[in-house]
């Protein structure tokens, strides 16, 4: 009985020394999603701090424009969180669009997904350098338009769509443009039968630079 009770106290003298030894888990928290400044003009650098994931995991990140369009700025890379944090800066360009944008990281591994919104503020220097051209400026129905645009990034896919007299959206979208080295793209439009007259817009939208040009024409 008394070699029970000293083993029983040596084991309990050990405890402490155990606890000591054993490396403390790691506690996720709730997670937090903050932006600084919480607006800006074009040239403004956005800091973003985010809490919350799995201590190592890999995070994909990108923005949501003001249109509701994604944009991706990490080129599928994704990033490394530490000790589940993740920490991202961004930089709007000429040419990205005012108004409120929001940035989404989302863990691969725990599908943890947090947001911030920001604001890019309207600037005088918001007009992305670059041409743009229609020919011709005016048309009837049955009018092939084409349209040239500049100054997006070289071999960048460029989203398009029309904005119609009335304000509806026009999808043509090929899904397969591509500016040049350059940064230039060409895109035609055969104005069908029974399309409405008007002032009409083409617009068009760097997938990965977020740069917007609008080309004004008429159907006459």
């Amino acid at each position: 009985m008394k070699r029970f009770f000293a083993a029983c106290a040596a084991l309990l003298l050990l405890a402490p020394l155990v606890a000591l030894s054993t490396p403390a888990a790691f506690a996720k928290d709730a997670g937090v999603a903050t932006v600084s400044p919480a607006e800006g003009p074009v040239g403004t650098t956005f800091s973003f701090h985010f809490s919350g994931f799995d201590k190592t995991e890999r995070a994909g990140y990108w923005l949501n424009m003001p249109n509701g369009t994604m944009l991706e700025i990490n080129r599928g890379k994704g990033i490394t969180t530490v000790n589940g944090t993740v920490d991202v800066q961004w930089t709007p360009r000429a040419g990205n669009p005012a108004g409120w944008w929001t940035m989404v990281v989302q863990g691969t591994q725990s599908d943890v997904v947090k947001t911030v919104s920001f604001q890019v503020l309207p600037s005088d220097t918001a007009a992305a350098p670059g041409d743009v051209n229609v020919a011709p400026t005016t048309g009837a129905a049955g009018t092939t338009f084409a349209f040239m645009a500049t100054g997006f990034d070289g071999d960048e896919r460029v989203a398009y769509w029309l904005n119609s007299p009335n304000g509806t959206l026009v999808s043509i979208d090929d899904y397969e443009t591509y500016t040049n080295d350059d940064g230039r793209v060409d895109i035609t439009w055969l104005a069908p039968a029974g399309s409405a007259t008007g002032g009409w817009q083409l617009v068009l939208q760097g997938a990965e630079s977020g740069i917007v040009k609008i080309i004004p024409f008429a159907i006459q």
